[in-house]
């Protein structure tokens, strides 16, 4: 797609000029979808950037991919719990994400910061002694507080 390319193209400029590019497909969780829908969407839009990053000869071991998680549309009934997140997250990114990629940051995509901290914490427990999903974490919410 364009944006894949675009950002692919992004990437490998940042490259090209000695900067580690945070390559962000963005996917909106607003709406009433499942978390099924969410994960292939999720999993498609991940494949076609990989391709184009591909196309584009960006070294992915020096890119910072930031994901979104997979969640139920916010205005879901019946949304998915945590452990059905962390689940899908890490089912997605292990289908979609090279293992190349080193380097995986989250922002909290519109979840309070107990909810994204909990998400993350489970991903990790989920992966076990395997390398973590997320390195980093950034939480708008968590930022926020410890400003105020």
């Amino acid at each position: 797609t364009a944006n894949a390319r675009g950002l692919a193209h992004y990437a490998a400029t940042c490259q090209e000029n000695g900067l580690v590019p945070i390559v962000e497909p963005e996917i909106l969780m607003d709406g009433r979808h499942s978390i099924q829908r969410s994960a292939e969407v999720t999993e498609a839009v991940l494949s076609s950037v990989f391709a184009a990053l591909h196309a584009h000869h960006v070294d992915i071991s020096r890119i910072l991919l930031k994901p979104n998680m997979v969640l139920s549309g916010y205005d879901s009934e019946g949304r998915a719990g945590p452990q059905d997140v962390a689940a899908a997250t890490v089912r997605v990114l292990k289908s979609a994400v090279p293992a190349a990629v080193r380097g995986i940051v989250f922002l909290s995509g519109g979840q309070e910061e107990v909810e994204s901290t909990l998400h993350l914490d489970l991903m990790n427990k989920i992966l076990g002694r395997q390398p973590p999903v997320s390195a980093v974490v950034l939480v708008r919410p968590c930022v926020a507080a410890l400003v105020h």
